[in-house]
């Protein structure tokens, strides 16, 4: 079972007032699973509250690093140039693009392009 399908199940149970030990019997689990999938839609609804959601966890990793706190200065770091690829260790240009591209801006350099994993040619987007 899938642990967001479990999530949504496991509260469906709370909601009626089972127990972690009568939901794991309902689910064929423990109740030591039964409380780590609650503490799993816990941390899940935290970072869906986060203004990073849907970024990559690489990418959020360093927005916390740089201490940037929305997107509009983000945007602003990308046009000023104070985010670069390869300036952090495994911040590359596939990270850089995905950035620009969740951001909705285009990168402060336009020539610099994707590299291809298989065969090292680069791409414009």
């Amino acid at each position: 079972m899938k642990t967001n399908d479990s999530i949504d199940k496991v509260r469906a149970f709370r909601v009626k007032g089972l127990t972690y030990k009568a939901i794991g019997v309902e689910l064929n689990i423990s109740k030591q699973r039964v409380f780590q999938i609650i503490a799993a839609g816990k941390k899940r609804d935290s970072s869906n509250n986060k203004w990073t959601a849907g970024l990559s966890s690489r990418n959020t990793h360093l927005m916390e690093k740089l201490d940037i706190k929305d997107k509009a200065t983000a945007i602003h770091a990308i046009h000023n140039r104070d985010i670069v690829p390869f300036k952090w260790p495994n911040f590359g240009i596939r990270s850089y693009h995905d950035l620009c591209s969740w951001l909705g801006t285009l990168p402060a350099d336009p020539g610099l392009g994707r590299h291809c994993p298989h065969c090292g040619k680069t791409s414009k987007q």
